[in-house]
């Protein structure tokens, strides 16, 4: 993202953005390289970071469908791997027998493999059969995904905590649309849907949102760098061309010098 205010100087708005986005998709494969690389030589096939797909995918689809018990959150999670060490067992797959483990753990990587492929087909299977259940349970995950905790408590402290930050990353971004400077937010926008688009058909709780905080504070603070300027009667000649979200996410963090008068 850093990339970003330097960019989009030397591009067009669209191919500064698509550059940007390039960018951070080369960084991820580099970072990511070794582990793929381990695993390609573990396994065979290629696996970015884990082989958790199905029992991600599972573990979701259980708990949404069981929502109707009115059971805790963690209960429920307990129960799906409770369900998915039985199918391991009517499978006929060798695993190390852990009390409450919620891994199975087994002793060949292509047991593992393929129970994950299991897991995931028999869900998707289940959503293709019941279309109403998958939109269902991806509209609860929506709101897992921001606000879901373990507990009921840990819910309501969530939605105080995360609330705030969403609408004003909201209003903040409709800001730069206004503007025509959706470039400068444009890659964050990007990687916040992304990381949504990928929790929410699975499973998704709170904690997987908290590495999104940061890119909503910035977000967020270009309400206060427009309310600033505001108050302060900025004029023309003085405001950084861009209006209200002509700062780069970079100096919108640090409020001060954001479209202010230079001592």
């Amino acid at each position: 993202f850093f990339f970003a205010p330097k960019v989009e100087t030397l591009l067009p708005d669209l191919s500064a953005l698509g550059a940007v986005v390039a960018v951070v998709v080369v960084a991820m494969f580099v970072v990511l390289s070794p582990w793929i690389i381990r695993n390609y030589g573990l396994t065979g096939r290629f696996v970015p970071t884990a082989s958790v797909l199905g029992v991600s995918a599972h573990a979701g689809e259980y708990i949404c469908s069981h929502r109707a018990e009115d059971k805790p959150w963690f209960l429920l999670d307990r129960e799906a791997a409770q369900q998915r060490g039985n199918l391991a067992d009517e499978l006929g797959y060798r695993y190390k027998d852990v009390k409450d483990g919620y891994y199975q753990s087994f002793y060949s990587t292509d047991d593992e493999l393929n129970f994950s492929s299991y897991l995931a087909k028999k869900v998707f299977r289940e959503y293709e059969k019941n279309p109403m259940l998958c939109a269902k349970c991806m509209g609860l995950n929506l709101f897992n995904f921001w606000f879901t905790g373990k507990s009921a408590t840990s819910t309501a402290i969530n939605v105080l905590v995360q609330l705030p930050y969403l609408i004003l990353a909201v209003i903040g971004s409709v800001l730069c649309l206004k503007n025509k400077r959706f470039t400068t937010i444009g890659p964050l926008v990007l990687f916040i849907l992304y990381v949504m688009a990928v929790h929410v058909p699975i499973l998704a709780q709170a904690r997987y949102s908290v590495p999104l905080v940061p890119l909503l504070s910035i977000l967020a603070s270009f309400v206060f760098v427009a309310k600033r300027k505001s108050v302060h009667s900025i004029s023309a000649a003085v405001t950084l061309d861009g209006g209200d979200c002509a700062c780069t996410p970079i100096a919108a963090v640090s409020l001060a010098g954001c479209g202010t008068e230079k001592p």
